[in-house]
C-alpha cells in the first residue's frame, strides 16, 4: 500500500503515541502554521516530537525593573517543569490531522540531509524547488483548557531557527494557539 501524500519517508518510531487531546493541540498549531500568510512554502514536520528543551536562563534582576515585573518577564521565558516531565521522551505523531501543504518526515532523514548542502538542495527539488519550512514539535502539557507546546524552527542552509513557545486554549471545543514567547533564535 502506498503512504499517504501528506507523509515523506517516515517509519514507526520506537516510542509512545500522543493520546487523542495532545493530537488536537498539535493539530491546532500546525494549522495555524500552515495558514501563515508569509509562509507559502512546504512545511516538514519531524516525527517523532523533539524533547529537547532549551535549559532554563537564569540572569540578575535589573535595578530599574520592579519586583513584579521582573517576575512576569521571568515567567513569560520560562519552561514549566510539567512540560520538561512530559518530554522526557519522544512521541510518535501518528494521527495528527495534517492541514494542506504539511507533510511528516523523518527526524534522521531530514538531518541527513541538512548536514550536506548538495543532499540538502536535492530534497528541495523533491519538494518542487521551495525551501520547506522545518518544524519540530514538543509533546504538549494540558490542563484544563489550557495548554502549551514548544516548536522548534529548524535551521537550514539559507534560513534561521529557533524555539517557540505557544499558549493554546480550548472554547468551544476547538484550541487556538499563539505564541507565548521566543525562548532562543539562532
Amino acid at each position: 500500500m502506498d503512504a499517504p501524500s501528506n507523509v515523506l519517508h517516515v517509519r514507526t518510531p520506537a516510542s509512545s503515541e500522543l493520546s487523542e487531546e495532545e493530537r488536537s493541540v498539535v493539530d491546532a498549531l500546525l494549522s495555524e502554521e500552515a495558514r501563515h500568510p508569509e509562509r507559502p512554502r512546504p512545511i516538514l514536520v519531524l516525527t517523532p516530537t523533539d524533547p529537547w528543551l532549551p535549559p532554563d536562563t537564569r540572569i540578575e534582576r535589573p535595578k530599574d525593573i520592579s519586583n513584579e515585573e521582573w517576575q512576569r518577564l521571568g515567567e513569560q521565558f520560562e519552561v514549566p517543569l510539567q512540560l520538561r516531565q512530559a518530554n522526557r521522551s519522544a512521541y510518535d505523531l501518528t494521527g495528527v490531522v495534517l492541514p494542506a501543504g504539511v507533510r511528516l518526515y523523518a527526524r534522521e532523514r531530514f538531518e541527513g540531509e541538512n548536514r550536506s548542502q548538495h543532499r540538502f538542495h536535492a530534497l528541495v527539488g523533491r519538494l518542487g524547488g521551495v525551501e520547506p519550512l522545518v518544524l519540530a514539535v514538543s509533546r504538549p502539557v494540558i490542563v484544563g483548557d489550557t495548554a502549551l507546546i514548544v516548536e522548534h524552527v529548524h535551521a537550514t542552509w539559507s534560513g534561521c531557527g529557533g524555539i517557540n513557545l505557544f499558549e493554546a486554549k480550548r472554547t468551544g471545543g476547538t484550541w487556538h494557539t499563539s505564541l507565548k514567547s521566543v525562548l532562543a533564535m539562532w
